[in-house]
């Protein structure tokens, strides 16, 4: 966690952005905006510590401006959850900003203040109740964490330069799916080392460095891990599945080839399971996904019909047309755009990209 006080001087704006790249690994960040004693009392330390374990980044100011300067210098695309103790004043100035998802009204003295800013909230996140505060915070990022988009890349066939032979010419969008697509099969392709899981390891503990409980999940996953459990570790709420997920949706090179190890272990245990499966997988025609897509990747889908698409991620599923449409049932985001996928598994299936029924080797199994 880190705590800003009144007494710090204000970053430049350059400064300040570098600072929130090198922190926001995550697409999550909770603000909890308060006076200085409001931070420092065994309370709040004790909210702190639990409202860790539902985000990795959790950043605390006492002072309004400093606040108000890191919000908007946030990406618009990171989903912040603000939590207001004092300076109430400012909630009229950002609860429109698009990185804010929800605000939070936490043990606020409301007697002999202007109580003009509830207009601008949803009252029933107003608390004075720690647990309950803690529990909706909990409920409503698993919420966003549900409709989160999956990253996408996209290779249009129509593209001029695919008749030119030349990749510089090719449109951005197309030179990140070829990107995206040779660097996987790289890794994919990388000899097994005792470096990989070090530099796995190693990542893992720098990010979460300050978060107690997913450095000793960390641990933990040292001393138990072996590779028929890569799904059952990837399935867990826990720092494998978040760190790794946003590398691939941001495509950070440089980190998912940190992450090789468990990238390769995870490819490895699903290229078995489809081995195994492959009788009964005959069988199974359509899967579908149901999620929420940004306006900007939906138009550009639109616009490349029978063009190419490369979902940066391991994908979950369902056979179940239903169960998609209710992944998605009551999503509300103006820059988002409610979608199921069809995936046609008779001609997706194959060696290199295999899939399989996981429901046995689950954590939630």
């Amino acid at each position: 966690m880190t705590y800003n006080s009144a007494n710090q001087s204000t970053f430049a704006q350059d400064e300040l952005s570098s600072t929130v790249e090198s922190k926001n690994e995550e697409d999550f960040i909770i603000i909890w905006l308060s006076d200085y004693h409001g931070h420092n009392t065994n309370n709040s330390k004790e909210i702190c510590s639990a409202l860790e374990t539902i985000i990795n980044n959790l950043q605390s100011f006492d002072n309004a401006d400093n606040c108000i300067d890191y919000i908007t210098s946030l990406p618009s695309n990171i989903n912040t959850f603000l939590i207001i103790s004092s300076h109430q004043f400012i909630i009229p100035l950002i609860h429109q900003l698009p990185q804010i998802k929800v605000v939070y009204i936490f043990n606020m003295d409301h007697t002999n203040n202007n109580n003009n800013y509830l207009e601008h909230i949803n009252r029933e996140n107003v608390f004075n109740d720690k647990q309950v505060l803690l529990n909706t915070i909990k409920k409503d990022v698993k919420r966003f964490s549900k409709h989160f988009s999956t990253s996408m890349t996209f290779f249009d066939n129509r593209d001029q330069a695919i008749t030119e032979k030349s990749i510089k010419n090719l449109s951005k969008e197309s030179q990140y799916f070829m990107y995206m697509h040779l660097f996987i099969e790289i890794l994919l392709h990388y000899p097994e080392c005792a470096e990989a899981k070090s530099d796995f390891l190693s990542v893992c503990r720098e990010h979460y460095s300050d978060n107690t409980r997913q450095i000793e999940s960390i641990a933990k996953f040292e001393k138990e891990y072996t590779p028929d459990k890569a799904i059952q570790w990837y399935t867990r709420d826990c720092f494998l599945y978040r760190i790794l997920n946003t590398a691939l949706r941001r495509q950070h090179f440089d980190t998912i080839y940190k992450l090789r190890f468990i990238v390769n272990d995870l490819y490895q245990q699903l290229k078995n399971l489809y081995l195994e499966q492959s009788s009964e997988s005959k069988n199974i025609k359509t899967a579908y996904r149901g999620q929420l897509m940004n306006k900007n990747e939906f138009e550009i889908l639109q616009q490349i019909k029978d063009g190419l698409v490369s979902m940066n991620s391991f994908l979950s599923t369902t056979l179940d047309k239903t169960v998609a449409l209710d992944f998605i049932a009551g999503a509300m985001a103006e820059d988002l755009v409610p979608v199921i996928f069809e995936i046609d598994l008779e001609s997706t299936g194959s060696i290199s990209t295999p899939f399989a029924n996981i429901k046995s080797f689950s954590y939630l199994s």
